[in-house]
């Protein structure tokens, strides 16, 4: 068996890199594959219970709006939570303030968003070069490949951070 299937299944497992990509490519093409929608809906949704970053719930809600289907329920709860904070605003409060409290947006959630497929790529490319090196070995080299400025300990727990994504994808996939 190849290590691209899956052991029970037969299936073809694509990293999740392969898996960003096949969404964006589906999703620029206009094409309403279900079978893409429905798994995009679960990464978008794990992605969200993993790290917590609300900005999968507005990639969910923008891709079914796009592909004018419905919001899923969990998507409703948060802007249901997000709407019942918003009126609940004290008149001592600052406004920016509680909108950007209560939709637990910030920077670091949209640097963390934009830099998910360079950190998946870093990811893939320590665990390939790991096949013939020695982890620590890699984790100078990848630095450099992928300009990341974090010193050898950030990338190695960016390269455990992402395999511990990875694991929990897997089991909830």
């Amino acid at each position: 068996m190849k290590n691209s299937e899956t052991p029970n299944e037969g299936k073809i497992k694509l990293n999740l890199n392969q898996i960003r990509r096949l969404i964006r490519i589906t999703d620029k093409l206009g094409r309403s594959n279900e079978a893409v929608y429905k798994f995009s809906m679960k990464l978008c949704r794990n992605l969200y219970t993993y790290t917590n970053n609300p900005l999968y719930l507005w990639e969910a809600y923008v891709r079914s709006r796009k592909q004018k289907r419905g919001i899923p329920a969990w998507v409703l709860e948060y802007f249901d939570a997000v709407a019942d904070s918003l009126f609940d605003l004290d008149e001592h409060e600052k406004p920016t303030l509680k909108i950007h409290n209560t939709l637990c947006l910030d920077k670091q959630c949209f640097a963390n968003y934009k830099t998910f497929d360079s950190l998946c790529d870093l990811y893939f490319y320590i665990k390939e070069e790991n096949k013939n090196r020695i982890l620590s070995d890699i984790f100078p080299d990848a630095g450099k490949k992928f300009k990341f400025n974090l010193g050898d300990e950030g990338i190695k727990k960016a390269y455990y951070s992402i395999k511990n994504l990875v694991k929990y994808l897997e089991k909830t996939n």
